[in-house]
């Protein structure tokens, strides 16, 4: 859903959403009305305390370029792969199954996009 546009399936018959659309929302489809139930994903869940584990906590998330959730002390990344399971162990992930809405990204200014032609 981040990416504004989601696929659903409705009556077996796959759909290709555009626009912005939550959790919740209500989107008409020729003449049904739909409601948009997002599905539980399976995170890894990690609780903020101590700043420097914090901070290469966050590098580590970052150079695996996963997307990232926070909520409170509470910092969540999907699960894509297995082993990110092992290579987080240090800091002690939680499996989770949430309706994971990433809500952190970095911001990219204009003047950092560069053509190349």
């Amino acid at each position: 859903m981040e990416r504004q546009r989601c696929k659903i399936i409705v009556d077996g018959k796959e759909y290709v959403i555009k626009g912005k659309i939550n959790d919740g929302d209500i989107i008409k489809l020729g003449e049904k009305s739909v409601k948009i139930v997002q599905k539980e994903e399976t995170v890894l869940e990690f609780s903020l305390s101590e700043i420097s584990n914090d901070f290469v906590l966050g590098y580590m998330i970052g150079n695996y370029h996963l997307k990232v959730m926070i909520n409170g002390d509470k910092v969540y990344v999907p699960m894509e792969f297995e082993y990110l399971l092992e290579k987080f162990k240090a800091y002690d992930p939680k499996v989770k199954k949430i309706k994971f809405q990433p809500n952190v990204e970095l911001p990219v200014s204009d003047s950092m996009i560069k053509d190349f032609k």
